[in-house]
């Protein structure tokens, strides 16, 4: 969701409490991570964090990922947790909603008690949904990534002839483009499917539904499918990583739901 859609509650129940750890927060170094997808995070640290806006964390997250200022419409910052996800405007102070998060669940959701204790972290995706002229490798990367995790988590739901393209352009990215058949067959076997398919296409494809036998006809076709697209990827004029990661996004932008044309 995001943060102009809704006026956010004053922690009533603390109301002294947060005046005071805003006021000395506001002098005091304090670290901050700043999750990416990736399984890797940004540690700053930030004085007088309490009043550090989401403009000036953004300055700060570009300045340590060495990513230029004109890219600075490409990202938002988001608190999540399981039972919600909010988008922050450039205004918004992040350490002040982090205090008002509990009166943000009770609010926007109908969770229990003990799931409402659960915390949330900080993290920065992808925003714009126009087109976007992007060329630096470095956030083509963090588009990436991000894609790449709502693929594999059925968040973009997407037909076989998509999924079974980007698995394929995720395994010349992580692998390159110069494996054959068997050194191939061996590299899924040892990572997964898992690690390039989506969790329902793999399911009943290995894991809890593998035979003694061996593996499953259904998996033997997937690793078939995906060789030939990890081929004809092979035998294409570009396949640079900044040329690969432009076809992974420029895949997903013929997706309904997604909105980067990086070309």
């Amino acid at each position: 969701m995001e943060g102009d859609e809704c006026s956010f509650p004053p922690d009533s129940s603390d109301d002294h409490s947060l005046r005071g750890s805003v006021a000395s927060s506001a002098t005091l170094s304090r670290d901050v991570l700043v999750y990416l997808f990736g399984d890797s995070a940004v540690h700053l640290t930030l004085e007088g964090l309490g009043t550090v806006t989401v403009q000036e964390l953004g300055r700060n997250v570009r300045e340590a990922l060495h990513t230029p200022e004109s890219v600075q419409d490409v990202f938002a910052f988001w608190l999540c947790s399981p039972l919600l996800e909010l988008q922050l405007k450039t205004r918004h102070q992040p350490y002040k909603l982090c205090r008002q998060w509990h009166d943000l669940l009770y609010r926007f959701t109908e969770a229990s008690e003990e799931d409402i204790s659960q915390g949330q972290s900080f993290d920065l995706r992808a925003y714009c949904l126009t087109p976007v002229q992007i060329q630096e490798e470095g956030v083509l990367r963090l588009l990436y990534e991000e894609a790449r995790s709502n693929i594999l988590t059925g968040r973009y739901p997407c037909d076989p002839e998509h999924w079974t393209s980007l698995g394929a352009l995720s395994i010349a990215l992580d692998e390159g483009t110069s494996l054959d058949s068997q050194q191939f067959t061996t590299t899924i076997r040892e990572k997964k499917l898992s690690s390039y398919l989506p969790a329902h296409v793999t399911m009943g494809s290995g894991g809890l539904f593998s035979t003694l036998r061996g593996k499953s006809s259904r998996q033997v076709g997937l690793e078939q499918n995906l060789f030939k697209e990890y081929s004809k990827i092979c035998t294409s004029a570009g396949s640079s990583p900044t040329q690969l990661l432009h076809q992974y996004l420029n895949t997903c932008h013929t997706l309904p739901y997604y909105g980067y044309d990086v070309a």
